[in-house]
């Protein structure tokens, strides 16, 4: 997919040797391992839940590794989708309640650059978690993997399965939502 970070040579040979021996997967799970296990544990907010849906994740990769295509997406996007869809899942079958951590970068988008004082940015960014909590899961891991993940719209495209503008358009439409509920 033009516009995501290509995978180099040498992970090609690790994926191609991996595809053929399942033992060969382990550097692949060596480079890979910490940032999805980050990913999900920013979303589920418990490391053994994390470790838990990391392990589900890098199970299925091997397991569905022979159908993984190298012109297709880069591997860590795969990888990404999988992790993704291991999380919905979980909070599908236990019916937990998603904490969100407010990260700077989605503040800065949201709010202007200008200077405030401490207690009224500490207020706004109650009112901002009043307002993502209105949002539908959906939004809320659209907003995380384009601001806490600091992923690409081509890449957000990959991982949800949506085209590229539509992540585009529905980003902005969801910043747009936000900034309306907060007045900005």
């Amino acid at each position: 997919m033009e516009g995501l970070a290509s995978t180099s040579e040498s992970e090609r040979q690790q994926i191609q040797a991996a595809q053929k021996n399942p033992q060969a997967f382990r550097p692949l799970y060596e480079k890979y391992h910490q940032p999805i296990f980050l990913f999900v544990y920013r979303r589920v907010d418990n490391e053994s839940v994390a470790a838990d849906i990391t392990s589900q994740v890098f199970l299925n990769a091997l397991l569905h590794l022979k159908k993984y295509k190298i012109t297709k997406a880069p591997f860590q996007s795969w990888l990404y989708r999988i992790a993704h869809n291991e999380v919905m899942q979980f909070f599908r079958k236990t019916k937990h309640v998603r904490k969100i951590v407010i990260d700077e970068n989605l503040l800065t988008e949201l709010k202007s650059e200008e200077e405030y004082s401490p207690d009224y940015l500490e207020k706004w960014r109650d009112h901002l978690i009043v307002a993502i909590n209105t949002l539908r899961l959906e939004e809320v891991q659209l907003l995380e993997l384009r601001f806490f993940e600091q992923k690409p719209f081509r890449e957000i495209s990959f991982i949800l399965n949506i085209t590229e503008n539509h992540a585009k358009v529905k980003t902005y439409r969801l910043l747009a939502k936000l900034r309306k509920q907060l007045e900005i």
